[in-house]
């Protein structure tokens, strides 16, 4: 492939050259991680505001409550007739206490997810320098086609900002999971069922957003959701999607030397990338 087709095709992994880069490319599998494995500390921010609640208007608060199965008409019509034992105030208390699980339960959900990060840019100095080692590494140039028409992958970009976007109560959605389960009432002592439901938020912007800060590196990420936590997981791709390896200028000969072997065996384009220190850019010179 030439340099203009890896750009208008692919997208791109900066790799230190280790084992797990090695059984990347022979294995066709790539690494997912969870949050604790990824380098952004801010990552997966969730800023809810519930600010509009706050006024305690009746008519919000009910139709919340109601929405959410949080009460049912006879408890709210009880509530609202004994006001000075409940009234507006223990509503609100009542859809609070709801909110402050669910923004919990929100937390504990992105725990348990696990991502993949590419890349737009091939010619990021900064990318070189802090994801391949110094140019020392690798830049796996994947067909984005191929990814993003596997089924273990639904690429988004990833959206920079200044400040988090800001969710309130009306983005939030539950998810039954099950008809009903089994659960305590220890205020009466007694075996109840009750309906399993996931709290979620209704977008997922949360998930592919950064600061700005970020913004060179172009991120598109793949975001898996395991049946249990993980620390990782490895994930199948198609074996046509690796179109070609850049080796930074930088890396030890013998394992040039490895990587060329393996582009030619496998029929992949090779480059070399190299600072042009004249004009603080990144420069590529194909060897296969």
């Amino acid at each position: 492939m030439t340099l203009t087709e890896l750009k208008e095709t692919c997208i791109f992994r900066y790799r230190n050259f280790n084992i797990n880069t090695k059984r990347e490319v022979v294995n066709f599998e790539m690494w997912h991680s969870n949050i604790e494995g990824l380098n952004d500390p801010f990552e997966f921010p969730i800023v809810v505001n519930w600010g509009n609640l706050r006024s305690k208007d009746k008519s919000l608060l009910v139709n919340y409550a109601l929405k959410y199965n949080l009460l049912s008409k006879d408890e709210l019509s009880k509530m609202l007739i004994d006001e000075k034992s409940y009234g507006v105030q223990s509503i609100y208390r009542v859809i609070m206490e709801n909110l402050e699980r669910s923004t919990i339960a929100l937390n504990d959900y992105i725990n348990t997810l696990l991502v993949c990060c590419f890349s737009e840019n091939m010619e990021s100095p900064l990318m070189w320098s802090h994801y391949a080692d110094g140019m020392r590494g690798v830049c796996i140039a994947y067909n984005r086609r191929s990814i993003e028409n596997h089924e273990n992958f639904d690429l988004q970009p990833v959206t920079y900002n200044t400040h988090p976007i800001e969710f309130n109560h009306g983005d939030l959605k539950t998810i039954p999971v099950i008809n009903e389960f089994k659960s305590f009432d220890f205020k009466n002592s007694e075996p109840i069922l009750s309906e399993g439901r996931l709290v979620r938020l209704k977008s997922q912007e949360y998930l592919f957003q950064k600061h700005i800060s970020w913004k060179y590196e172009g991120e598109i990420r793949n975001i898996v959701e395991p049946n249990k936590r993980l620390n990782g997981q490895l994930v199948s791709f198609p074996k046509s999607a690796i179109k070609a390896i850049i080796v930074g200028c930088k890396m030890p000969r013998h394992n040039a030397r490895l990587t060329l072997r393996f582009c030619r065996k496998n029929n992949l384009s090779m480059f070399i990338a190299y600072p042009d220190k004249a004009n603080y850019k990144v420069n590529f010179k194909k060897i296969i």
